[in-house]
């Protein structure tokens, strides 16, 4: 058995013993040379074969082998031959290689199968033919095929996976383009997530613009201590965090190592919550907007592959266009109900409106009425006449405080800032009100300091939103209550604080307070005239003097408090010195030639008697074409001037006026319905010298005549 045998396992022809001393037949000479031509055509064709060839007999030792079994074995025939297999290959023992051999020989059946040999790492095709002799067994190497079968496989498992991954993102995109509603979509979204990078756990996190934050919107696979955590995240924190400062993907592989991590507090709350890698992918829509971030988490260390993030990237494009398209129907919305809310605050500000412009109106004309009787006292004749002259206030009021509202709203209201003690403004505004308090009887307690409360501001406008807010306070306190003004500094800034004890506001009218055509009746036993306009005048001039106003009260009944803060300034300029009206006025002549120019006949002729009564030689024209010539006739020292006139404007006048130097020293005062800061303007530079509205009050009117006149 140790000697060399052919492929076919027999003896070579010349080492044949003859059967017996007698010589071959001829017929036994062909038919055994026959043989051996035979044997050596298949000893040759078995050499010739690519697969290994091994013949084994029942005793399973080595009979035969090719040329590429002992290549693919890696032993010569001397090493094998007369071996058993199970010697050679003992690995292969209790193996399916061994099974599939042992079932050819017992069921004498060809069998094929395949078969991977750890130690070489390679695959083997085996086919086994059972003989009365032993088996026959073809083998070849196929492990190529093999490879080359898993990665088709592989591949198309793949193929499967994208094609479900895609079905996936495809239905979502479907729901995000369908449905409206934000949580179920968003969650969705995470989940698609989660299965297209193969992750453990997922979230959204949109964008928070007034926080500048990024907040948890929706999220699967966490509990509570990490989404506490990361439910406010900043640019720079951890990876979502990064995504949002780079405005690109942030992938780590291994939380434990990777520097975004190194000594931040998330390393151990994602440690805590099993995460151990994790990809950040920003959320931006069409138009370049970062919206948020979509992340994905691992409980191992990993990072995704290429094609599963183009899969997210597909995914994240649908998400922040859907995330766009909520928010702005979320904000259009929100738009229209505010809009609607300010169309049904405007309608009611209106009907206000009609209301207090009609009881002063209807005061004004029961008083003229009455006053036409002849058998009027001069008691109520007096009465009436501060009756009519009371309501002629109101209206004024009403257009002045309709035309700060339209001129602050449209950013036209100018300041005349300067240095000013808090304290004369807070005392200007209380002589203002005090009538109010007095009427009602209230208690009113001031506390001002000695020292001066120095700010930077229009005196005039202060004085206006302190008169606003004791008038507020004078209107819906009771008779007989309390109101206290106190004034003090406080961290660089003036604090004012005025308290009532009053009838209080209900907690949902506080933060609407102040807006805008929101007339809050607080209470139908207190209702009082007005626009409900002055707290809206109020806070957005302290708002323009770069200020604050809040307004407090702990509901109904149990009073208000408005508190003003205004920045401090460190001095006063000197205040240049002022001289009393009074004093101006004395030794002035008491007549002065006035020319009056207006269209609207009735008021001239009003006007010219109360001019006429104050001692004046006064006369009166309703054309403005004819204004120059009057003015070079009468040489006046005063000329009141409308400015929406017929034949000439206003403007056109003054500027002629200017020019002749007879009328050099004349007083020119613009006297108008017109009274918004740019038709102050346009009469200042057209050379008007004051700039009245109507109606005019005669004591401001007088003053400024006799202040010029004394010059």
């Amino acid at each position: 058995m140790n000697k060399e045998i052919s492929p076919g396992g027999t003896t070579p022809p010349s080492r044949v013993k003859p059967l017996s001393n007698r010589p071959a037949s001829r017929r036994e000479r062909k038919l055994l040379a026959d043989t051996q031509a035979a044997k050596q055509r298949l000893a040759t064709v078995l050499e010739s074969i690519s697969d290994g060839f091994i013949a084994l007999d029942r005793n399973w030792a080595y009979t035969a082998l090719n040329n590429q079994a002992c290549e693919s074995m890696g032993m010569s025939r001397s090493e094998t031959l007369g071996r058993r297999i199970w010697d050679v290959y003992s690995d292969t023992l209790g193996t399916p290689f061994e099974a599939q051999l042992r079932r050819a020989v017992e069921q004498q059946e060809t069998v094929r199968f395949d078969y991977f040999y750890p130690p070489r790492n390679r695959w083997y095709e085996n086919r086994v033919y059972p003989s009365a002799d032993g088996i026959s067994i073809f083998f070849a190497d196929v492990t190529e095929r093999k490879r080359t079968e898993e990665a088709l496989i592989a591949s198309e498992q793949d193929l499967a996976a994208d094609l479900a991954l895609m079905k996936s993102v495809q239905e979502v995109s479907t729901r995000l383009v369908r449905d409206g509603d934000a949580d179920p979509p968003l969650l969705e979204i995470v989940d698609a997530a989660i299965a297209i990078t193969r992750a453990d756990m997922g979230n959204i996190q949109l964008l928070d613009h007034a926080s500048g934050g990024l907040k948890i919107a929706a999220s699967r696979g966490f509990d509570r201590p990490f989404l506490e955590f990361f439910n406010t995240v900043h640019d720079g924190d951890a990876a979502c965090g990064k995504a949002v400062q780079r405005a690109a993907r942030v992938v780590v592989g291994d939380v434990t190592t990777d520097p975004v991590f190194a000594g931040s507090p998330a390393l151990d709350v994602l440690l805590t919550a099993g995460v151990r890698a994790v990809q950040s992918t920003p959320l931006v829509c069409r138009s370049a907007q970062l919206l948020g971030v979509l992340s994905t988490h691992y409980r191992t260390p990993r990072v995704p592959t290429d094609r599963e993030l183009d899969l997210l990237d597909v995914l994240v494009r649908q998400a922040a266009d859907w995330v766009e398209r909520t928010q702005s129907q979320k904000e259009l919305r929100l738009a229209k109900t505010a809009l609607e809310e300010a169309d049904r605050r405007k309608d009611e500000f209106l009907a206000v409106l009609a209301h207090e412009l009609r009881n002063p109106l209807a005061s004004i004309m029961t008083g003229s009425r009455l006053l036409r009787r002849s058998n009027s006292s001069a008691i109520e004749a007096e009465r009436t006449r501060d009756m009519i002259e009371h309501e002629v206030g109101q209206l004024s009021r009403l257009v002045d405080d309709l035309l700060d509202v339209s001129r602050i709203a449209t950013g036209r209201v100018v300041l005349r800032r300067e240095a000013v003690d808090l304290r004369k403004v807070l005392n200007r505004a209380l002589e203002a009100t005090r009538p109010l308090f007095e009427a009602r009887k209230h208690r009113l307690q001031s506390d001002l300091p000695r020292e001066p409360l120095r700010v930077s501001g229009d005196a005039v406008r202060l004085v206006q939103v302190f008169s606003n807010l004791l008038a507020n306070a004078a209107k819906y306190t009771p008779t007989e209550g309390t109101i206290s003004l106190t004034a003090g500094m406080r961290g660089g800034q003036a604090v004012v604080r005025i308290l009532d004890s009053g009838i209080g506001i209900a907690p949902a009218d506080l933060p609407r307070i102040f807006d805008l055509f929101n007339r809050i009746e607080r209470s139908r036993d207190h209702a009082e005239g007005g626009l409900g306009i002055g707290l809206t005048i109020s806070r957005r001039l302290v708002d323009m003097h770069k200020g604050s106003l809040v307004a407090f009260s702990d509901g109904p009944g149990c009073g208000s408090e408005f508190v003003v803060r205004l920045p401090l300034v460190d001095a006063l300029p000197k205040q240049e010195r002022v001289t009393s009206p009074a004093v101006l006025a004395r030794g002035l002549p008491r007549s002065r030639r006035i020319l009056l120019v207006d269209d609207n006949e009735a008021f001239a002729t009003a006007m010219t008697s109360l001019l006429n009564a104050m001692g004046h030689d006064v006369q009166a024209i309703h054309d403005g074409g004819a204004a120059i010539a009057a003015a070079r006739a009468l040489r006046p020292q005063v000329v009141l001037l409308d400015i929406n006139l017929p034949g000439k404007r206003g403007y056109d006048i003054a500027r002629e006026i200017r020019a002749e130097p007879a009328l050099a020293g004349t007083l020119l005062i613009a006297v108008t319905g017109y009274g918004q800061e740019r038709d102050k303007h346009h009469a200042q530079q057209a050379g008007f010298d004051h700039h009245l509205t109507k109606p005019v009050d005669e004591n401001v009117l007088e003053r400024l005549i006799n202040e010029a006149l004394c010059e």
